[in-house]
């Protein structure tokens, strides 16, 4: 339940007359906007009361906006704490208003957001704005499916070929390249069926937090429960922080040393287990060698983590990759936009412009001579085949 303490300044919050009180109050339930439904929809009169070009005048629109804002946050939604080990879904929906994203896993929601359009990017396509809200959810939630299997879902059927996709424009592949950092699958899914992410972008749905989270029990709770009833007492101190100790008995160490040897993870995780000392070797020789190719890191990380594991091994991968000088002066990503290509200029005179080239790599002959210098006259395409030898230098 929540605190009605909590939530009273809140409730009794008044009508916003100038910009400065609208900021302050868009500014409080912004900070909680992870947990609204359909935030940046809902706000969008308000937020616009806080732009300079924009007169201030208070609609029935803007109050209505403001009504709503204070139901959502003064109730209690049911949230889920994430587990790391554990694949994710999200859903994702756009319209014209804004983008919409859910994130989910075991049918449980872990977090919303949503994002009013920017004005350039209320002209992108309908496939455009379907990708942007995968892109935006990659954005703020990177650091959750990162290295994990998620399963994005959308109600734009093309999204399912988008890594396929071959004539793309330059906003799409730079989206590509954020998506290829992911292990992500997009799925289709109907609009009438996406009505969570669907609500985010288009639809008021009641459901807000400001004083209090209603949390789904998870494994640990439910472990941390056994253990208080086996040698655990739990305590409060003056200062408000938990108190534990455990007293360990023989029989709870021996239940622990079996309990071990029953864990099929825990014995895959001893077998790719590496020394510290091999990391650096194996980083070099997945990485460098000539069967490799150079791989990035979400590349890397998959084929080392099937057979080897090692504290900080997505870190340690990532930063060797960030520091190869290879990858750094050949791969697409980190080289400057080619221009478009033109003609060269014709020649006015013969011998004026020539162009040259090398044919290596042929049998000796002998005088040892085993290249051949070909020079081309532009205007007259005269040739000159001059030998030369491989060894030769300035």
């Amino acid at each position: 339940m929540v605190d009605p303490q909590k939530i009273e300044v809140v409730k009794n919050w008044v009508q916003p007359s100038s910009m400065t009180e609208v900021r302050s109050f868009v500014g409080l339930a912004s900070y909680h906007r992870r947990f609204v439904k359909n935030f940046a929809s809902i706000a969008i009169h308000l937020s616009n009361l806080t732009k300079n070009e924009i007169p201030f005048e208070w609609t029935e629109k803007c109050e209505e906006s403001f009504q709503k804002l204070k139901a959502l946050l003064t109730t209690t939604p049911i949230l889920a704490l994430p587990v790391k080990v554990k694949d994710f879904i999200i859903y994702c929906d756009a319209s014209h208003s804004g983008l919409g994203v859910v994130l989910m896993q075991d049918k449980n929601v872990i977090t919303y957001a949503s994002c009013q359009l920017k004005v350039h990017e209320r002209n992108y396509p309908a496939h455009d704005l379907e990708l942007a809200a995968v892109v935006f959810s990659l954005k703020i939630w990177g650091h959750y499916i990162y290295g994990v299997k998620c399963e994005v879902f959308t109600d734009h059927r093309s999204l399912q070929h988008v890594f396929t996709q071959k004539d793309m424009n330059l906003r799409q592949r730079r989206w590509m390249e954020l998506l290829k950092d992911y292990d992500v699958t997009n799925q289709y899914h109907p609009g009438k069926a996406n009505v969570v992410a669907d609500a985010l972008s288009q639809k008021a749905v009641s459901m807000g937090s400001l004083a209090c989270l209603s949390i789904t029990k998870g494994p640990l709770a439910k472990e941390i429960q056994t253990l208080e009833s086996k040698f655990m007492q739990l305590g409060i101190s003056e200062k408000g922080g938990v108190l534990a100790s455990i007293e360990v008995k023989a029989t709870f160490i021996e239940e622990i040393k079996a309990k071990q040897v029953e864990d099929e993870n825990l014995e895959e995780l001893r077998k790719k287990t590496v020394i510290d000392d091999l990391v650096e070797k194996l980083l070099v020789e997945s990485h460098g060698s000539r069967y490799s190719i150079h791989p990035g890191v979400t590349k890397m990380y998959r084929d080392l983590e099937r057979v080897y594991w090692w504290l900080g091994m997505k870190k340690d991968i990532a930063e060797f990759v960030a520091k190869c000088q290879n990858c750094q002066q050949v791969k697409y990503e980190h080289q400057r936009p080619v221009g478009l290509l033109q003609r060269m200029p014709i020649p006015e005179w013969k011998w004026e412009r020539i162009a040259t080239d090398f044919v290596v790599g042929l049998p000796k002959t002998l005088g040892k001579f085993d290249s051949i210098w070909v020079v081309v006259d532009r205007l007259t395409k005269s040739t000159h085949f001059i030998p030369l030898r491989i060894d030769y230098n300035a």
